[in-house]
């Protein structure tokens, strides 16, 4: 049995998370296009130059440390086992990663297939 490590699977999820946060927070006008010599309200000044920036906007940041964080958990069952069979390892990251993703974009072309009008991607009023 491989041993994990739950705290570096805490971090990579904290790091995930500010990640959603961050690009959430960019489809408002105000937040993606701050400007630190301007301006704006007290509560975007809080969040983009106070402390609270790491939770909030630290979305480059977090990438680097999860990526940095995942190529360790990758790396660690490397290290102290003799039998390591890159076969096996193949499988097992093709079943978790590639066949989610396939699947995924099958439901993707799925759905343009069934909701698209008209076979474009441009985007028609509803009224």
């Amino acid at each position: 049995m491989e041993k994990r490590y739950v705290e570096l699977d805490a971090l990579r999820g904290l790091a995930a998370l500010f990640v959603v946060i961050n690009h959430y927070l960019m489809i408002y006008p105000s937040f993606s296009e701050y400007r630190y010599d301007g301006d704006s309200s007290f509560l975007l000044s809080m969040v983009k130059e106070s402390p609270l920036r790491l939770l909030f906007s630290s979305g480059n940041e977090s990438v680097v440390l999860f990526f940095v964080l995942s190529g360790l958990v990758l790396a660690l069952p490397f290290y102290g086992r003799s039998s390591f069979r890159y076969e096996n390892y193949l499988v097992r990251r093709i079943c978790r990663i590639y066949l989610p993703y396939l699947f995924t974009v099958c439901v993707a072309v799925l759905c343009k297939v069934i909701f698209s009008q008209g076979g474009d991607f441009t985007v028609k009023p509803l009224v």
